[in-house]
């Protein structure tokens, strides 16, 4: 790669609706060693930081050997965003290029980020790039439709414009854009003007947001690993 980058691995102590989901037993592991290990797949030990306030995931992250960035408990409330964490860690650790590794979406293998980061360094315009599914379908949201005219007849599929939805899987920002546009756009970068999504496979978007989505994505993620 003719890039350099700092990978961060977000973790709070807890979480609302899934206490201690990113240490707590999945399968035979936890999201946030899969994080871990998707991450060492592609950068080395001093490259990959856990941006954390958990202490149960700081001795992880400890016996992975990878650095542990101590995130204060001001930047761990659910008002926190993630464009102030972003920017609070390039604040600190410099860096070229800063990648999120999401805990939450265990069954995007770390061979989506490999091919991603290769598009990321054929654009030089790139500010903002994440991962995302493209879906081709009448949307709507708060009861107004999105992506085509809700007038007259139903228009075809094939007509109207497909939508993105981020599956948050990876993020990659270049630290500098970054910074500029926090600062100007008042605590705005993660999702600026420039934003574009890398596509990867809707059958592995499984988000861990609830207790639900935590056992589908265990079940989905033994049966893999049974396949292999």
């Amino acid at each position: 790669m003719k890039n350099s980058y700092k990978v961060q691995i977000l973790v709070k102590a807890n979480s609302d609706r899934v206490p201690y989901k990113n240490t707590k037993k999945f399968h035979n592991t936890s999201l946030l060693e899969i994080a871990i290990q998707k991450s060492l797949n592609i950068f080395s030990e001093s490259d990959v930081y856990l941006n954390t306030n958990c202490k149960q995931s700081q001795k992880i992250a400890t016996q992975y050997g990878i650095n542990v960035y101590k995130r204060d408990d001001s930047l761990c409330d659910n008002d926190t965003t993630l464009d102030s964490i972003i920017y609070n860690f390039i604040s600190n650790v410099t860096c070229e290029n800063v990648i999120l590794v999401n805990t939450v979406t265990p069954l995007v293998e770390s061979s989506v980020l490999l091919e991603m980061l290769k598009s990321y360094e054929k654009n030089e315009n790139l500010i903002s790039y994440l991962t995302g599914n493209k879906y081709k379908l009448h949307a709507f949201c708060a009861g107004k439709s999105v992506n085509f005219k809700n007038e007259g007849p139903i228009p075809a599929t094939q007509d109207i414009e497909p939508i993105w939805i981020s599956n948050w899987a990876y993020g990659i920002w270049n630290a500098k854009k970054f910074k500029t546009h926090y600062e100007v756009q008042e605590g705005r970068a993660v999702f600026c003007n420039e934003i574009q999504f890398f596509e990867t496979n809707p059958l592995d978007a499984i988000k861990v947001s609830d207790q639900q989505d935590f056992i589908l994505a265990e079940q989905e993620y033994i049966k893999r690993i049974s396949q292999v």
